[in-house]
């Protein structure tokens, strides 16, 4: 209905309503194009009896620079903004790839088709790729390898980001859906954000509560600030990831909030996945933002994820070895013939506490490395990657 009143703005044509990828009308979106170059953008649209007068104004006007200022990829800053009785406009590029949200789902059928013909090999004991008894198996090995890098890339990017946000003066987030992924280099492109205290939304309001953590839900303007926010985000990342769907989803804003506030994520099914990587979940996603673990701990959190092939999302083995670095105390679960049994494996000690700062890269461990040790060899001190 909002679509059919609206007028051409300036030089801007508008075109549909934009919808997010799981079909949603995203908060008065529209896909736009300049009428002369037809060069497409996208707007939001954001009536001013929304935004009201005095304060209200001046700080969705607050906002609005701070989206203009946003000077670092893949962040999208504001083009332009235009203004009339009616409405604001904010005007942005517009996606150019697909969702993240999208972009895991096809990887985690990729890593899939890809793990299921390497359990043969590795029963088999071709643990190289010189030893692959067909040249299907090579491949599939190769398309595993793939797509761990590609989720390293993610998990990498997505630290960056959150580590650029805490000095924010606004709480804001983004989500699976906001977040958009070049399909062939596996690298995240553009990210919108989610203002929580003004009517600029990127996402559904259904899609923003579920990365909402309890301080925030009951008051929008918590002081803890953006860190407590940005650990918890990360939270429900590692938990979309593995399992492709959020941890406290529900059919309406009232139950979301009401599993946030009062339930734990359901990690009993998970049972694939190393006990390190559960914990930290659940160190991420505590109720208590005070006691919550910090991003800049859980930059440099060592733990792996065994391979079995009943995970969901095998792709998130990668967020799991991605986190290891040298001098910390690893824990790592390895493959035996059968893919479906893991053997617990304890390197350096030396330096457990040592945490990562900000903008420290993670780095993959191949799953070579750990075929034919998990078979009949113990590792000693140290894993080169």
């Amino acid at each position: 209905m909002f679509f059919n009143i609206l007028r051409d703005v300036g030089k801007y044509r508008f075109i549909s309503a934009y919808s997010d990828s799981t079909g949603t009308r995203s908060n008065n979106f529209f896909n736009a194009a300049d009428k002369l170059t037809n060069i497409e953008f996208l707007i939001k649209v954001v009536p001013r009896r929304s935004v009201g007068v005095g304060k209200g104004e001046t700080a969705f006007l607050s906002i609005v620079e701070y989206i203009r200022k946003l000077d670092r990829r893949p962040f999208i800053s504001l083009h332009e903004f235009l203004s009339d009785e009616e409405n604001y406009y904010l005007i942005f590029e517009p996606p150019r790839n697909m969702s993240l949200r999208k972009y895991i789902s096809n990887l985690s059928k990729s890593y899939i088709q890809s793990t299921s013909s390497l359990a043969k090999e590795n029963q088999d004991g071709n643990t190289g790729q010189n030893n692959c008894e067909d040249e299907g198996q090579c491949e599939s090995s190769q398309n595993k390898k793939g797509v761990i890098e590609k989720v390293e890339i993610i998990v990498n990017q997505i630290i960056d980001c959150l580590h650029y946000l805490e000095k924010s003066r606004f709480p804001v987030l983004f989500t699976p859906d906001s977040i958009f992924v070049d399909e062939e280099t596996g690298k995240i492109t553009q990210i919108y954000l989610n203002h929580l205290n003004s009517p600029f939304t990127f996402n559904s309001i259904e899609n923003i509560t579920n990365f909402m953590p309890p301080e925030f839900i009951v008051n929008r303007s918590s002081k803890l600030g953006q860190a407590t926010l940005n650990s918890w985000m990360l939270g429900i990342f590692i938990y979309f990831l593995i399992t492709v769907k959020l941890p406290f989803d529900s059919d309406s804003i009232e139950s979301i909030q009401k599993n946030i506030m009062n339930e734990q994520p359901d990690l009993s099914f998970i049972s694939d996945y190393s006990a390190e990587s559960l914990k930290l979940i659940s160190k991420l996603l505590m109720k208590n933002a005070i006691t919550r673990m910090p991003l800049s701990v859980a930059s440099g959190h060592s733990f792996y994820i065994g391979i079995n092939q009943k995970v969901s999302l095998r792709a998130a083995e990668a967020i799991n070895i991605s986190n290891i670095t040298k001098n910390q105390q690893i824990s790592l679960r390895g493959l035996n013939r059968s893919l479906n049994s893991m053997k617990s494996l304890e390197l350096s000690k030396n330096n457990s506490q040592h945490l990562v700062s900000p903008g420290s890269r993670v780095r993959l461990i191949p799953k070579k490395q750990f075929v034919s040790v998990s078979r009949q060899l113990s590792f000693k001190n140290s894993v080169r990657t």
